[in-house]
């Protein structure tokens, strides 16, 4: 983000070591390093090609 990059993190592709206390951790400061907060699912059908 300070480059200026685009950037999005994702809650469902990413793991901490320390357990769901650390994950949680990890999670709630995405905000703070990223545009955009998604699932995997979430930007699959964002990027998907509408069906012709």
């Amino acid at each position: 983000m300070e480059h200026g990059f685009h950037v999005t993190t994702f809650t469902d592709a990413t793991a901490a070591v320390g357990g769901r206390d650390a994950y949680d951790a990890r999670i709630s400061r995405y905000p703070s390093i990223s545009h955009a907060t998604l699932t995997v699912d979430e930007i699959l059908t964002a990027t998907r090609a509408p069906a012709t």
